[in-house]
């Protein structure tokens, strides 16, 4: 199974500014083509000692997203505890997911995140 990390810094967190990552890895078959590929489950722990906002967006929302990120309403994730991607967008796998947001809702965080992205397609 393919998986990736993505690590949002006690820094990025304090800016209280979304942090926009790319969630996307590149599978290559057979060597003969390169293909993104998107992560069909997301785990973390906040442990950062401040809430952040997080939200998913697909390729086609970024665009829409920079032109106004106030039509995208994220997810709270309070410092303390565990986001799993089943409990909010229910018990299937995620589809399209190429990139992901944090804010920071304040100015305490003292811990990196560390978000985990799992099993690429």
């Amino acid at each position: 199974m393919k998986n990736k990390t993505i690590t949002v810094t006690d820094t990025v967190i304090n800016s209280e500014v979304a942090t926009i990552y790319n969630a996307t890895m590149v599978l290559t078959s057979t060597g003969l083509y390169d293909l993104p590929a998107a992560p069909q489950r997301i785990y973390f722990t906040n442990g950062s000692n401040e809430d952040i906002e997080f939200n998913v967006l697909s390729k086609h929302e970024l665009k829409e997203y920079n032109a106004d990120p106030t039509r995208f309403a994220g997810i709270l994730v309070a410092d303390g505890t565990t986001f799993r991607h089943h409990e909010v967008y229910g018990p299937g796998l995620l589809e399209d997911i190429y990139y992901v947001v944090v804010t920071g809702l304040g100015a305490a965080a003292t811990s990196s995140i560390t978000i985990y992205l799992i099993d690429y397609v």
